[in-house]
Order: structure tokens, then C-alpha cells, then sequence
């Protein structure tokens, strides 16, 4: 495996991410533009899809990632894994699109918010034709990445054009919808000129068995969003969407400094997956400078976030949006700890096939962010959710840190 592959690919999810998250450049003009009330309202409607994406991934970006990274010289079975997967998937879609405008049917909304739903939901079937778990088990997202980014920042100028006032939030989620959607496209067109898969029918029993392989880590996403992405959907059920807009400021701030890592990260998960099977001493080294690397950079910026939370929260989001600032402080070193668990269960847990004590400590970390983010949120409103996923990170850290320490000698001395 080249040095050179890996470095591409490091850019490459870094302009993914880019791509992806362009509404994080946006939030200055957003904030300005919808005020905290509609902002929380988008987030709302993003959240939603949010988890219609998550229910629709079921862990496949763990599972097939990870074979598809050990098979990626064997055509014949990547392109078994892939059509399978899809399969699984476009059946999993079909389920969440009837459940979701049933739900929609039955709540009787006017015809601007199924609009303004429909328009966020665009999101989740993008995200279907957009198969990420192949090219990154590959390590071969440099051949979607830029044309990704040119797609997202194209869409800025319809952004800017017709995104002007509170009442333009529909024309927002839809704008976005539009842009996942041609990215699923030019994916698709990218897979078949470039062969990377051949046609495989998918079985029946195939389908099944993958939705089996990645049950197990479908139930740990759902623990990890119990205590990430379900905390701001409470927090706007229960406290508004004022509240809500507050904390998405904090919360999106903290989010870009996370994106700092998050490529090298997510390139060295199909690379960790190869090499705890081939060189454990290599693994060792890598995870080594990772975690030095990551722990180094977000400690540094976390404290400069806690001291300068308030000219931050200024500079990013204007005047209105004051009472994000003690928000930003609470969750200003979740960048530090969420970087050192990814690394511990990315690259040293799942590959090491760790995935019931992976499962067991996210179980106890959703039981802990669902027991206190109701009561906290109730006391101190957006404050409360910040201390809520704040207390549920440390203990997912230092659980995972425990684990690794206990059977270091297995992982790394007995090999897979």
C-alpha cells in the first residue's frame, strides 16, 4: 500500500468533507439571514433527515468499508459486496419513505411543511446513490471528491440567490437536495466508467446477510446518536427552536474544528482494517502518531475556544445569538475527546473484531446521555444538552481507553 494512496486519499475526504459541509461556511450568512428561530427550525427538518440517513446506512459504512478494503484486489467480490449493500439499502429507503410521509400524512401539515420536509428529505435519497463505503474501502475517493465540492459550491450561487429572508428556508433544505442528488449521479456515472464494480445479481440471502453482518453495529450507531445528533432534537422538542438556533451556532462551531481530523481519520479506518491483518507492528506505529497528533492539535484549539467562546460566537453568528457563547464553552473540548475515541474505536477496536465491548460501552453512553439529557435540558435548556453530551463523551473516552489498555497484549502481540 503506497504512502502516496494514503495521502491522496486524506485530501480527498478532506475536500469530501468540504463538500459536505459547506453549510458550516454558511452559518455566518444563515445566522444573519434566518435569526436564531429559523435556524433552529432547518435544524430541525436536517435532523430528521438525519436520521433517515442513519437508519438507511445500518452500519454498512463500518462493515463494507472495512471487507471492501481487504477484498479491494478481488473484483468479483467487492462487486458482490457492493450490490448486495445497495440492495439492502434501496430496501431499508423504501421502508423510511413510507413511514415518512405516512407520519406526514397523518400529522395533517399544511402544504409548506411537507414542502419544507420533502425539501430536507431530498438529502436522505442523494445520500443513497452516493455509495461512500466503496471508495473509501478502495481508497479511491480523490475520483469523487472534487467533483463533489465543484457540485456543493455551485449550489451556493442558487444559495445566495434565493435564500434571502426568513421565509426562504424551504428553498434552503431544497437547494441541498438538489446538490446530494447530482452527486449520487455523478457517483454512479463514476462506478461504471471506471469499472471499479461489475454487475452481480443480488440474492435474497445475500441481502439478508449483510443486513445480519451489520446489525450489531447498526445498534451501536443508533447508541452513538442517542448522545449526539438525538441531544439537539430534544433540546428544540423541548426548549423551541430560539434554543434550539443557539445551540446549533455552538454546536456547528464545534463541528468545523472537528473537521480538522476527521479526513485523516476516516483514511486511516480501510488502512488500519489491512493492517492489524498484515503488519501489527505498523498498526501500532500509526495509531501511536495518530493519537499524538489528534490529542495535540484539538487540546490547543478546545482552549482557545473556552477563552475567546464569546468573540467566536461574534465573529461566526453577529449579534441575537449571545446566548450561545457559555454553549460553546461546555462542548469546546468535544473535539479532543471524541478525536481520541474514534481513533480508539476505528482503529484499534473494529479491527481487532472488539465490536460486543465497542457495543456494551455505547449502550451504557446512550443510558447516560438519554437519563440526564431531560433533566438537564429542563434546568439549564441549551446549557443542559452541552453538559448532557459533554459527561457521555468522557465516559465513552475513558471506557474505550480502559478496554484497549486491558487487552493491549491480544490486540497487539496476538494478531487477528
Amino acid at each position: 500500500m503506497k504512502k502516496e494512496s494514503f495521502f491522496y486519499n486524506v485530501t480527498a475526504i478532506g475536500i469530501l468533507q468540504i463538500a459536505n459541509n459547506i453549510q458550516l461556511l454558511l452559518i455566518p450568512y444563515l445566522s444573519r439571514v434566518f435569526g436564531p428561530e429559523v435556524l433552529g427550525q432547518v435544524t430541525f427538518a436536517q435532523l430528521w433527515a438525519t436520521y433517515c440517513i442513519l437508519l438507511m446506512d445500518y452500519g454498512f459504512s463500518w462493515t463494507a468499508t472495512k471487507r471492501i478494503s481487504i477484498h479491494r484486489y478481488d473484483l468479483a467480490e467487492v462487486s458482490k459486496i457492493f450490490w448486495s449493500v445497495w440492495a439492502a439499502q434501496l430496501f431499508i429507503l423504501s421502508m423510511i419513505t413510507l413511514i415518512a410521509f405516512g407520519i406526514l400524512l397523518i400529522l395533517e401539515l399544511q402544504l409548506s411543511q411537507v414542502a419544507f420536509y420533502a425539501g430536507a428529505f431530498l438529502m436522505v435519497v442523494g445520500n443513497f446513490f452516493f455509495p461512500l463505503w466503496l471508495f473509501q474501502g478502495l481508497e479511491r475517493l480523490k475520483d469523487i471528491a472534487y467533483l463533489s465540492l465543484f457540485i456543493r459550491l455551485i449550489s451556493l450561487v442558487p444559495i445566495f440567490y434565493l435564500v434571502n429572508q426568513k421565509s426562504d428556508a424551504t428553498n434552503y433544505l431544497f437547494i441541498n437536495g438538489v446538490a446530494s442528488l447530482l452527486m449520487g449521479a455523478f457517483c454512479f456515472y463514476i462506478i461504471f466508467k471506471n469499472k471499479l464494480v461489475s454487475f452481480v445479481k443480488p440474492t435474497l440471502k445475500n441481502v439478508f446477510n449483510e443486513l445480519s453482518k451489520s446489525f450489531s453495529l447498526f445498534i451501536s450507531k443508533i447508541a452513538i446518536t442517542s448522545y449526539t445528533d438525538l441531544i439537539p432534537f430534544i433540546l428544540g422538542s423541548i426548549a423551541g427552536d430560539l434554543t434550539l438556533g443557539l445551540f446549533t451556532v455552538a454546536n456547528k462551531i464545534r463541528t468545523a474544528i472537528q473537521f480538522l481530523y476527521t479526513p485523516i481519520l476516516q483514511a486511516l479506518f480501510p488502512r488500519a482494517a489491512y493492517l492489524f491483518a498484515n503488519d501489527l507492528v505498523s498498526a501500532k506505529r500509526m495509531n501511536i502518531y495518530s493519537l499524538i497528533f489528534v490529542s495535540s492539535i484539538t487540546f490547543f484549539i478546545g482552549l482557545v475556544l473556552f477563552v475567546f467562546a464569546e468573540r467566536v460566537v461574534f465573529l461566526i453568528a453577529g449579534k441575537g445569538f449571545e446566548g450561545a457563547i457559555p454553549i460553546l464553552r461546555w462542548i469546546s473540548f468535544l473535539p479532543f475527546l471524541i478525536g481520541m475515541s474514534n481513533i480508539f474505536a476505528f482503529q484499534i477496536m473494529l479491527p481487532n473484531h472488539m465490536n460486543r465491548l465497542f457495543n456494551l460501552i455505547l449502550g451504557f453512553a446512550a443510558l447516560i446521555g438519554i437519563s440526564l439529557v431531560y433533566p438537564l435540558v429542563r434546568k439549564n435548556l441549551g446549557i443542559g444538552a452541552a453538559q448532557t453530551m459533554l459527561i457521555t463523551e468522557i465516559f465513552v473516552t475513558f471506557s474505550m481507553a480502559t478496554a484497549i489498555y486491558i487487552y493491549k497484549n491480544k490486540i497487539y502481540f496476538s494478531g487477528n
